[in-house]
């Protein structure tokens, strides 16, 4: 008598207790989940970033921004690719430098603000309008 007992209401135990969660439609489903946003770099200054660029990247990049038509270093001028990426990009690129290319990392060199500075003297002299 016992186990029909259990047979017979394991199902209904089964259907209220599953019945206890979050109803369908409830604040917990409808919650957007966070989804990782690059962070937007803050903007340099190009007039600060003129003095650390000839300090630092003149050498390779030339004052032409086109490092040797790229023979050299990353052509800014001829390879409107380069200059088309995101600042946080070219923030790492600047910092990490590039593998498989003869660009440094300066991480060790400058400060993030001299890095953010350079960019936007680099942007403010060689990028096309």
């Amino acid at each position: 008598m016992t186990r029909f007992l259990l047979t017979a209401l394991l199902p209904l135990v089964l259907l209220v207790g599953c019945g206890r969660g979050e109803p369908v439609g409830s604040a917990a489903e409808s919650t957007p989940v966070p989804v990782a946003v690059e962070p937007t770099p803050k903007p340099g200054n190009a007039a600060a970033g003129k003095p650390t660029f000839e300090q630092y990247c003149l050498a390779c990049h030339q004052a032409d921004g086109r490092g040797l038509n790229g023979a050299l270093a990353a052509d800014f001028i001829g390879d409107t690719t380069r200059l088309a990426k995101s600042d946080a990009v070219l923030l790492d690129s600047i910092a990490e430098g590039v593998d498989g290319t003869t660009m440094i990392g300066w991480s060790n060199s400058l400060s993030e603000p001299q890095m953010r500075d350079v960019l936007a003297y680099i942007r403010s002299e060689f990028d096309s309008p």
